[in-house]
This record gives structure tokens, sequence and C-alpha cells, in this order.
């Protein structure tokens, strides 16, 4: 790997032998953000197409086969999955999750026009309680406390 443009010239110094010019290699500096917003731009517009209808965008693979296309548009809003990340529906927003429950609660606080259209929001308390009482069947069936203490017991020592 070569990480300038110094060293660059001296592979071609010692390798005259090689096709390699220096103009070969091109050493501009972007910024992740450009990147990233030219990439998301790209996303756009191939999403745009399908989001010409007024209802909210819908995950394919998790509609009922029984519901057409228009009645399960009109009954819910789906979290989109892709790569690797849920999605918020909302048209202009574009954030990512990690979970689905927390893309529906981000629809829930920010985008409350759209609550309406989820099948369900889930609530701080009730996901605080699975995680307390769902534990994980991994673990050691061991005590969940330490036994207690025994307490010291005073004797008088003679002096």
């Amino acid at each position: 790997k070569f990480r300038s443009k110094g060293e660059i010239r001296n592979f071609i110094e010692q390798n005259p032998t090689l096709a390699i010019t220096e103009q070969m290699f091109d050493f501009s500096l972007t910024s992740r953000r450009q990147r990233k917003s030219g990439s998301a731009t790209t996303k756009k517009a191939a999403v745009e197409p399908e989001q010409q209808e007024p209802v909210p965008v819908q995950e394919q693979q998790s509609e009922p086969p029984e519901l057409t296309n228009e009645e399960a548009n009109n009954q819910s809003l789906r979290i989109l999955f892709e790569d690797n990340a849920y999605k918020c529906p909302i048209e202009g927003c574009g954030k990512n999750f990690r979970r689905e429950n927390l893309a529906q609660m981000h629809v829930k606080h920010y985008h409350p026009e759209y609550t309406k259209f989820l099948d369900s929001t889930p609530n701080v308390a009730d996901l605080a309680y699975a995680r307390t009482v769902g534990e994980n069947l991994d673990k050691s069936p061991g005590p969940s406390k330490p036994p207690p203490l025994k307490q010291a017991v005073r004797t008088s020592t003679p002096k």
C-alpha cells in the first residue's frame, strides 16, 4: 500500500520497467459526509417511483397474503429493513435504527400524525419489563442473589 506520493515516486524509480506514472494515483480527499449524502440521494431517486402513492411505504415481506395491496396500505405503516437497519418510513426523515420497536417509538414521538397507521407502538415501560423478566436462558441456574453474610459475633477478649 502506498500512503503518500513520495512512496509512489520511490516505487516508480525502483521499478522503471513497470508502465506506471504518478498521475495514475488519485490522492484527492473527500469527507465521509459528502459520500454518504451522494449515496442517499441515489437511493432516494430509486425509491421515489414507489412513493408516488399518497399512502405510506410498506414492507413487502410482512404483508399478509389474503389482503390486497390497497387494503394493506390503508391499514398500516410498515418499518422498512434495508442495509441491516430499520429505516423510518416517513419521507424525508431517513433515520436508521437497530431494532424495529425503536423505529416504531421514533414514529410515535417524532411523527405523531402517522401513529394511526402503525400496527402497535411499544411502551417504554413494557420494554423495560420485558428486559428484566425475559432473562437469557443461557445463564447458569445459580442463585440470583449472593448468600447473606454471617454477622460477626462480638466476644469480649480478656485484657
